[in-house]
């Protein structure tokens, strides 16, 4: 199941990332200091205030207790600086599942319905284009996923600390 994160999951996802810190924290900065339950609750609260405001729509992937989440992001001022200049104004995705959900499918039935419903637009109201995907090399569980969803390395876009993917379809 996909919803968006409520104050009551702090607990279970608190939980979640310190099982998964060590694998999180190689590609998400944010796992490696989240180690209370305040931080947790100030990260739900952080992901409903973005979806409010139209920065971030990120939601908890459960079955039935959470094992990952994914979210679409806007543009923002990381993306100006870091990333490729023909991808800076574009809207991206993101996924992540803990050790116990890997080889699932859960990650890749997440996304694909995210990325489905973005597009349709069941997400904002609105139709949007397909997001991107910025992948650190190395990282080739989220390589194959990307793949799997119909996406494709743009090799002009990428460079040595990020490779950008674009959706072509399935």
């Amino acid at each position: 199941m996909l919803r968006p994160w409520a104050a009551t999951d702090a607990p279970a996802f608190l939980k979640l990332v310190e099982s998964n810190r060590e694998h999180l924290g190689q590609y998400m900065p944010w796992a490696l200091s989240l180690s209370t339950l305040q931080q947790a609750e100030g990260r739900i609260a952080g992901c409903r205030w973005a979806a409010e405001n139209d920065e971030h729509y990120i939601y908890g992937i459960f079955a039935p207790d959470p094992v990952g989440e994914v979210g679409i992001h806007a543009p923002s001022i990381y993306a100006q600086v870091l990333l490729p200049p023909g991808t800076r104004g574009s809207w991206s995705m993101s996924y992540w599942v803990g050790s116990q959900a890997q080889g699932t499918g859960l990650a890749y039935k997440a996304a694909k319905r995210l990325l489905d419903a973005w597009m349709d637009g069941g997400v904002t109201g609105q139709q949007h284009s397909p997001p991107k995907l910025f992948i650190e090399p190395g990282n080739e569980r989220s390589v194959r996923l990307a793949q799997r969803l119909g996406y494709r390395h743009d090799l002009f876009s990428s460079t040595p600390s990020i490779e950008v993917y674009f959706y072509e379809g399935k």
